[in-house]
């Protein structure tokens, strides 16, 4: 896991070397889906990014963009 500032924004990275994602994560809050998508539409309503990189066997890196409001604007 790695945090960091980049050019007003916040990068959150988050790595594994586990098994990886399937290629079309659960969207089933019954069968414990919505995480990664609400993360997802969440980040994409304040102007950020999710983006999923993931090799089948070899692990997944989550890489969460969310801007920075100015200093001294309201948010």
């Amino acid at each position: 896991m790695r945090l960091s500032l980049k050019a007003r924004q916040l990068v959150l990275e988050v790595t594994d070397d586990g098994r990886g994602l399937p290629a079309k994560p659960k969207t089933d809050p019954k069968n414990g889906g919505f995480g990664l998508f609400s993360i997802r539409e969440r980040a994409e309503h304040v102007g950020g990014t999710l983006v999923l990189r993931r090799r089948f066997g070899q692990g997944t890196c989550a890489l969460l963009r969310l801007p920075l409001p100015r200093v001294g604007t309201k948010t």
